[in-house]
């Protein structure tokens, strides 16, 4: 229980000094210094009259270009993000130099957005639900479609921001699809720009018109690139599949081949006859005609008891005398032989 209770991960403790005991402020602080900060300067902006002379340019600036910034920096958002993915060109280094790039031209871009709607509320030209609500100000369709734009913008940069929040949580492509709505705002933004309010000028138009080809240019080179790697990837999984079918292949052949031995060798020990079947074999009555033999139940004759006694053994008279008689014959044929000569 002891080492279960130190082999336990150590609970995080927030702290407001860093590493080295330097004292660091929360967000909340940080928030309302800069909020102070903006305050100041503008009660110091509007009690001189030069600072007022500058806030009447910087008014009409905004309010003129400020949606045109947005809507640039949306393009380049979105092209950015499209070249640093690829992998073909790009190295390491240059790919994570576009996305600090990217992130760089999206707050630039709601920056500009903010500074727009501000603007426009605040020389009538918009109420404040439209700025929320699309469609209902009555305001025209171009007008709702701006709405949607900066709403779906605004969400795209909120995912950016929270992307940590997504590593490993839930699946991949819920958090692609979710970022990938740029792709939606951004031509939302082109209509609203060119037909909403004044009528645009010539350099406007080009310039969208240089935006809507960069960006189909980067989105051609990220589709050749996304079409590329899968078909590299299927190669590959071609490849291995025909490598794994051959040891298959190969692997089934020798346990066929070693298959064969063992059934051979098994038939081999099943022809040899055992001992005990080679013992039995002599004893057991051959099959066929032979078991229809009536005389298979005779019963051999037994010799009494007293017919097997030993025989009686000679005398030693007996022995003696069966030479000499042996030798009396043997010389008597021999002398028939010499008369018969």
């Amino acid at each position: 229980m002891a080492r279960a209770k130190q082999n336990q991960k150590a609970a995080t403790v927030r702290t407001s000094a860093s590493s080295r005991g330097v004292r660091t402020p929360s967000r909340s602080a940080t928030a309302l210094l800069i909020a102070s900060v903006l305050a100041a300067l503008w009660a110091a902006t509007m009690l001189t009259g030069a600072g007022q002379k500058a806030y009447a340019y910087g008014f009409f600036f905004t309010e003129f270009f400020a949606g045109v910034i947005a809507l640039v920096s949306l393009s380049l958002t979105v092209m950015l993000g499209l070249l640093a993915t690829d992998r073909l060109v790009l190295r390491i280094s240059h790919r994570v130099l576009m996305q600090s790039a990217h992130r760089a031209t999206g707050v630039l871009g709601v920056a500009g957005l903010l500074f727009h709607v501000l603007t426009k509320i605040a020389t009538g030209r918009a109420a404040a639900t439209d700025a929320l609500v699309p469609f209902v100000g009555g305001r025209g369709l171009y007008v709702g479609l701006g709405t949607v734009a900066a709403l779906l913008m605004v969400s795209v940069i909120w995912t950016g921001i929270i992307r940590a929040r997504f590593a490993g949580v839930g699946p991949k492509w819920l958090w692609r699809s979710l970022h990938s709505m740029a792709y939606v705002s951004w031509p939302f933004a082109l209509f609203h720009g060119l037909n909403a309010g004044r009528v645009a000028q010539s350099w406007v138009v080009f310039s969208y018109l240089g935006c809507v080809l960069l960006v189909v240019l980067a989105l051609l080179v990220r589709l050749s690139v996304t079409i590329g790697r899968r078909s590299r990837e299927q190669h590959q999984a071609a490849v291995r599949n025909a490598v794994m079918a051959g040891r298959a292949s190969e692997e089934s052949r020798g346990r066929s081949l070693l298959a064969g031995l063992g059934r051979r060798r098994d038939s081999a020990k099943d022809d040899r006859p055992a001992w005990a079947e080679t013992t039995t074999a002599s004893w057991t009555a051959p099959a066929g005609p032979r078991r229809r033999d009536p005389e298979r139940f005779t019963v051999p004759v037994v010799p009494e008891p007293g017919s097997l006694a030993a025989p009686a053994r000679p005398s030693r008279r007996q022995r003696e005398e069966e030479p000499a008689a042996r030798r009396d014959t043997e010389r008597a044929a021999r002398g028939r032989r010499d008369e018969l000569e």
